[in-house]
């Protein structure tokens, strides 16, 4: 570790390289690399990085994968698409359950008259 790093992991050629000070990161991967300054953050997959400096808590999971914010967690790169229970996701989140995929909280009610999300019958969302 470097002076002014505690508690942080490395593994893979050059995982780590680019924390100056920092504790509790974790880089798993060749070339996964971190903003000079960052804390309980983590970076798995090649190339993935904290993409900016001064981050806390800051995931970023696959190959090239970049976060940039704190209290944040990102899913690969930006033009991949994530699924959940299907290995071949067609739009940039899929979702697969046998019943209820989808359950969000915390919505709340409008003043005003705003627009209809629609679910056709192969599930895509619309407005």
């Amino acid at each position: 570790n470097a002076a002014g790093t505690d508690f942080n992991t490395a593994l893979g050629n050059g995982a780590g390289k680019t924390i100056a000070t920092g504790s509790n990161n974790t880089f798993i991967g060749s070339n996964t690399v971190g903003a000079t300054i960052s804390n309980n953050s983590t970076v798995v997959g090649t190339g993935a990085s904290i993409g900016i400096t001064n981050l806390n808590f800051a995931t970023a999971l696959g190959s090239n994968a970049i976060v940039t914010q704190s209290n944040s967690v990102i899913l690969g790169r930006t033009n991949d698409s994530v699924g959940i229970g299907t290995t071949a996701p067609t739009h940039k989140l899929h979702l697969i359950a046998a019943t209820n995929p989808l359950r969000v909280e915390g919505i709340q009610s409008a003043s005003v008259t705003l627009p209809v999300l629609i679910v056709d019958s192969n599930g895509i969302i619309y407005n």
